[in-house]
């Protein structure tokens, strides 16, 4: 029995000293310890790790748009190309197929003198909205315009502008 008091101090001093290895204090406001990345399991060196491909996620919805030129004037036929390229050009906007839901804008042109056709061209445009091909499509906007070779370009352009600004005003529809 001596014995056995002279050992539990040593004991007790050793339990403590071993208790305190373990106990660490922590700051009151301290956040967890990150996970060690060693404790990650690590694939195989001979073997390569296997590249992920992120999507591509578009950051804005493109505006599906379907051009419909008719007349066989030379204006309006160059005026239907070029609102066209300016749509594949743009962020916002794609060209449509036919069957799709889709801004449609309608472009019906008439040379202004039968014997000069390459003088000028009055142009109708109509920006309608599209369902599906068998529902009749519902009239958003119209203008009555007048192209020659000096106007063609500033003509796409402030069509690109209203069809932009139509987008914005009816973009529910394609919610």
């Amino acid at each position: 029995m001596l014995r056995s008091r002279r050992l539990f101090p040593v004991l007790l001093a050793a339990l403590l000293l071993l208790a305190a290895g373990f106990v660490q204090p922590r700051p009151a406001f301290a956040q967890p310890d990150a996970p060690a990345e060693s404790a990650k399991p690590q694939p195989p060196a001979d073997k390569p790790v296997p590249a992920v491909k992120a999507e591509a996620v578009p950051a804005v919805r493109r505006v599906p748009i379907l051009v419909d030129a008719q007349g066989g004037d030379p204006f309006t036929t160059k005026l239907a190309f070029q609102f066209k390229e300016a749509v594949r050009r743009s962020e916002g906007y794609r060209l449509a197929s036919s069957g799709e839901q889709a801004f449609a804008v309608r472009l019906i042109g008439k040379v202004e003198f039968e014997s000069r056709p390459h003088l000028g061209s009055a142009l109708s445009v109509s920006w309608l909205f599209r369902e599906r091909s068998d529902v009749l499509p519902v009239l958003l906007d119209d203008s009555v315009e007048f192209v020659d070779a000096a106007t063609l370009q500033p003509l796409v352009d402030a069509l690109m502008a209203r069809t932009d600004k139509l987008a914005d005003k009816y973009a529910y529809l394609f919610d």
